[in-house]
């Protein structure tokens, strides 16, 4: 399984920045080719397409997730 972990800061006043990784909503719009909790996106075993949605109070944004299939030689 291959693994990637995502990482949702929220810019404060004064210029710092906060993980809220793990309150943001994270969803993926395929089980079978990857899954996500709390930032880290797994793939699994089926090839395919899907997409990462990731919701943070008013700021969402989509990561696309392309797994092809391995063959093994």
């Amino acid at each position: 399984m291959e693994r990637v972990r995502f990482l949702v800061q929220k810019q404060k006043k004064g210029g710092s920045k906060a993980d809220v990784t793990e309150k943001a909503e994270w969803l993926t719009s395929d089980k079978s080719v990857a899954t996500v909790i709390n930032g880290i996106i797994t793939a699994v075993v089926a090839p395919g397409s899907t997409t990462i949605y990731i919701k943070k109070q008013k700021s969402p944004f989509t990561i696309s997730v392309n797994k092809a299939p391995f063959f093994y030689p």
